[in-house]
């Protein structure tokens, strides 16, 4: 099955570049869908024309992003080493609120391209 999501361009970037593995998502019905060996096409946040596919390997649920922050290195998220759990939750919170992270979990979605 193949899925679309849109990325801003420091993510999108960074798994162009192979330093970025993991795309941490709210578990919503879109991201219920997924699957592992599913197609995601990834677009440039406002931009329809440039993409690139990535295969899912592996999908792992987590209840909150402080979970899911724990169980990965910050290398296989696409931070560096410096960036503390706080500043990738800030910016995760500039995305979605404690309330749609508490009523849906989030995912970790282990990709490859």
């Amino acid at each position: 099955m193949k899925h679309t999501m849109h990325l801003d361009a420091l993510p999108y970037n960074r798994i162009v570049f192979g330093t970025k593995r993991i795309e941490m998502r709210l578990f919503d019905e879109k991201r219920e869908q997924i699957g592992p060996g599913d197609e995601i096409e990834f677009f440039l946040a406002g931009s329809e024309n440039e993409s690139f596919v990535a295969t899912v390997e592996k999908i792992d649920r987590y209840g909150t992003f402080e979970d899911l922050l724990q169980a990965y290195s910050r290398i296989e998220l696409g931070c560096s080493e410096e960036e503390s759990s706080k500043v990738i939750l800030k910016l995760l919170r500039k995305i979605y609120t404690k309330k749609q992270e508490a009523l849906a979990g989030v995912v970790a979605i282990r990709i490859k391209l």
